[in-house]
């Protein structure tokens, strides 16, 4: 009696674990294909100087969070400046810096000046971008200016964050 109530057991739990260790099928029969969504990611950094002059007077200091998660630090870039690359969700993309002057800037008697940050993202068989922006514009005179960029260099600095998923 003994024998046969641990035979039965022993049968009980084998075919337990060959029904419950089976990947899950559909009703179709199919096992389900599950997709990581990809995503094209644009950072994106401008200056806007819309004086008279149209003259460039800022570079930028960036750090940014590659496709890795890695984090790329940038001393001095050239404005307009951006940067592409592809992620599978989810994903955070994350910029920080500050607008720095150029070296010997030409700047006119009134200044028309602001930032323009952006993350943008689109799943990669989009053709539509999402965007997440930091925009500010001012105006001052150029001894104001100057003592704006001075004073208060948090004027010029960012931080934006994006969570895709």
């Amino acid at each position: 009696m003994k024998n046969k109530f641990l035979f039965l057991t022993l049968i009980t739990l084998v075919v337990s674990l060959s029904v419950f260790s089976c990947k899950k099928e559909k009703e179709d029969g199919t096992t389900p294909i599950i997709v990581e969504k990809q995503y094209n990611v644009l950072y994106k950094i401008e200056a806007k100087d819309l004086s008279a002059h149209f003259s460039p007077i800022f570079d930028a200091e960036v750090t940014y969070f590659d496709e890795n998660g890695d984090s790329v630090v940038l001393e001095r870039v050239s404005l307009p400046w951006s940067e592409t690359f592809t992620v599978k969700a989810p994903f955070t993309a994350k910029m920080y810096g500050k607008y720095i002057l150029k070296e010997n800037p030409l700047i006119p008697d009134t200044v028309i000046y602001g930032k323009n940050v952006n993350i943008c993202w689109k799943e990669t068989s989009s053709q539509v971008w999402n965007s997440n922006s930091i925009s500010n514009h001012s105006t001052a005179l150029k001894a104001k200016f100057m003592e704006i960029c001075n004073t208060h260099p948090s004027s010029f600095q960012f931080n934006t964050k994006q969570e895709i998923e």
